[in-house]
């Protein structure tokens, strides 16, 4: 097919492709602590990751400042994302590890003595209003979605139009 030309069944395959590589990257939803994650994009990234944007990280102070309830931190849709190399991740993923869960919902809660061997893909503006909010570190987390990081994946890369 020439550069450029799409169909409706190369865009409906490309997605499929897509689920498939995240499903396969996936190692699952955690509990995430900000002070476990790197918000530099080092991961085969070719441009830097954006700072937060004041205006951005404003806007999200005001939506969390009416409750607790409209931080959404356990939403499914707003979930951030993070990437994780397959060595870090084989190396804290030890069988005899015995993985600590939030009480209320049975995640699993990302251990904060790994270092930060996460890289945050995706919530650099929802740390910023959370780190304006809360003073204790422990409040800082949201949950997050975590998938194995060993080659850019299809689904990061811009194609040829």
């Amino acid at each position: 097919m020439a550069k450029g030309k799409h169909t409706a069944s190369t865009v409906v395959e490309g997605g499929e492709k897509i689920n498939r590589e995240i499903k396969e990257a996936s190692i699952g939803v955690f509990k995430v602590f900000k002070s476990s994650v790197n918000m530099t994009w080092t991961f085969g990234n070719s441009c830097p990751n954006r700072l937060p944007e004041p205006p951005r990280v404003q806007k999200l102070l005001s939506i969390f400042k009416r409750g607790g309830e409209k931080l959404e931190r356990t939403n499914p849709a707003h979930r951030m994302e993070c990437a994780i190399k397959r060595e870090d991740w084989d190396a804290i993923n030890d069988p005899k590890r015995n993985w600590e869960h939030d009480i209320l919902s049975q995640v699993r809660i990302w251990p904060t003595d790994v270092g930060t061997v996460l890289e945050l893909e995706a919530g650099q503006h929802r740390f910023a209003a959370l780190t304006q909010i809360y003073p204790d570190p422990q409040e800082r987390w949201w949950w997050c979605n975590i998938y194995i990081y060993e080659s850019p994946p299809s689904f990061l890369m811009v194609p040829d139009l």
